[in-house]
């Protein structure tokens, strides 16, 4: 299969690259930000967590996907900060 880029390691980034990688692409995702997962990604503030941004995905039961089988498959590896 062929090599795919991906900008931006956010949820949607991180799912294209999952599901890209599924069917063989040898995928590459560039995150400019010191960890993945964009706004569903959280922070530390005076020893408590905050979430910051998506806590469900209610696009997944509409395309007849669930959240569990199409991130099933081996993780991503960060091998090198952007």
């Amino acid at each position: 299969m062929g090599k795919v880029v991906i900008i931006g390691a956010g949820i949607g980034g991180l799912m294209a690259g999952n599901l890209l990688a599924r069917k063989g692409h040898q995928v590459t995702i560039f995150e400019s930000h010191t960890t993945p997962g964009g706004y569903t990604a959280g922070f530390w503030r005076n020893g408590f967590y905050f979430e910051s941004g998506t806590l469900s995905f209610e696009a997944f039961p509409a395309s007849n996907r669930s959240t569990r089988r199409i991130m099933s498959s081996p993780p991503v590896i960060i091998k090198r900060p952007f």
